[in-house]
């Protein structure tokens, strides 16, 4: 008896339109994620969702479209809860003290839950796209506004000495948040320690926390 052929449909078959969408924008970040805008192929994007072209076309217009799509679910929703944090006006040192250890822990949180989306945004901002800089005024420059305005209303407090420049404060705490986040695969390979355990993540952002408390509140 002749075997039966092997199916030919493609594995998208299968799947909802939901489950074809989430499976392009997955390929799609690692795309983008390791060649850059300029460098991601969209065929290796389809192939990799198991697709015909077309259907990244028809759901995301393109090559850009499929770009915005990936860098604003990350941006707009992590953004939206790092806003929320800072998007207050802090009555006394503990509070302050919550709030920057909620924001440092919401960072790790972004990183851990999206890694691509993070090192997509990083290397197209300095890349200077236009794409990810019209985002980029969008979300993250006014949640670092918001962390402006909020240690100045921490100042005008008397939580922070009058001296403190908002502007360096809010530069410093998304830096050491960022960087210590992005170079988490480095602890992982020559300490084996990560971010991704809770533990781990909790000493980190304790220390983080207690360096920035201690060198700048009152």
């Amino acid at each position: 008896m002749a075997k039966k052929k092997a199916s030919s449909k493609p594995k998208s078959s299968l799947l909802s339109s939901e489950e074809i969408k989430a499976n392009i924008i997955t390929c799609a970040k690692k795309e983008f994620a390791m060649h850059g805008y300029q460098g991601a192929n969209l065929k290796d994007v389809a192939k990799c969702a198991g697709v015909a072209g077309s259907l990244i076309n028809y759901h995301y217009d393109g090559k850009e479209g499929l770009f915005k799509a990936c860098v604003e679910i990350f941006a707009k929703t992590r953004m939206a809860a790092i806003n929320r944090i800072l998007d207050a006006e802090p009555k006394s040192r503990e509070e302050m003290q919550t709030r920057i250890e909620l924001f440092v822990e919401e960072m790790m949180l972004s990183f851990i839950d999206d890694p691509h989306g993070f090192e997509i945004i990083s290397s197209e901002i300095k890349a200077e796209n236009p794409l990810a800089l019209e985002l980029f005024r969008e979300t993250f420059l006014q949640s670092f506004k918001n962390a402006c305005l909020f240690f100045g209303k921490a100042i005008e407090n008397n939580l922070i000495d009058s001296s403190r420049e908002p502007l360096i404060i809010a530069s410093l705490l998304f830096s050491v948040s960022c960087e210590n986040a992005k170079n988490d695969h480095l602890g992982e390979i020559f300490f084996d320690v990560s971010i991704r355990n809770e533990s781990w993540r909790k000493k980190v952002i304790n220390h983080i926390v207690s360096l920035f408390m201690n060198g700048v509140a009152k």
